[in-house]
């Protein structure tokens, strides 16, 4: 008699190793795979004021808009803005692709006589810190 309970647990023990061969199967198919980006440049996000093109003279008075972008591959994470010279705060813009664009507008009045630097700088989404683009109004 103890033949047949001798093949009862080799045949217990085949269907158990069957079923985990076909759970570790089915697993591997459900699972999703892990991916692994491009690696980074280390380098921040490059940012650019395209408006106005150079250094320029204003009368006080009027919004002066800058305008511009930072670019990054990594994907810009956020824009941060100052203007030196000026008590204006601008909070950081939060960005979501590689490229934000932005127009930001800059008060003058009461300022006459003032030099305001508008400076700009954009940090990927791997925390790198771009270069620092500038420029520089003249209030008359």
């Amino acid at each position: 008699m103890s033949e047949p309970a001798s093949e009862r647990r080799q045949w217990i023990t085949g269907a158990a190793l069957w079923v985990a061969a076909l759970a570790i199967l089915g697993a591997c198919t459900d699972r999703e795979r892990p991916t692994f980006q491009e690696p980074s440049d280390r380098v921040g996000p490059h940012s650019q004021i395209i408006g106005p093109t150079v250094d320029t003279v204003v009368t006080a008075g009027p919004l002066v808009s800058m305008v511009g972008m930072t670019v990054d591959g990594d994907g810009v994470d956020s824009v941060y803005f100052q203007v030196a010279g000026s008590s204006e705060l601008f909070p950081p813009f939060v960005g979501s692709q590689d490229t934000v664009t932005f127009s930001i507008p800059v008060r003058t009045g009461g300022l006459t006589g003032q030099k305001l630097t508008f400076l700009v700088f954009g940090v990927d989404h791997l925390g790198n810190r771009g270069d620092t683009a500038y420029r520089v109004i003249d209030v008359r």
